[in-house]
């Protein structure tokens, strides 16, 4: 709690946000084998229900325009 007042820290730390870049954001095709991968254990992903194609999202049971498509 202390180094919010350390105001050489908090300039420190704004240095560093400033210059990061953003990372891969992307989905892989495999998920749960790139899970398997990062963690080192056995992992097992399921869906039930509609996929995201059939899904309606708020904006157009609203009627308002969505600005993602």
């Amino acid at each position: 709690m202390w180094r919010l007042c350390d105001l050489g820290y908090q300039q420190a730390l704004a240095g560093r946000l400033a210059a990061a870049l953003p990372g891969n954001l992307g989905r892989p095709d495999d998920g749960a084998g790139a899970i398997e991968t990062a963690l080192g254990v056995p992992v097992e992903i399921e869906s039930d229900g509609p996929d995201a194609a059939e899904k309606i999202s708020p904006k157009q049971f609203l009627g308002t325009p969505n600005l993602m498509e």
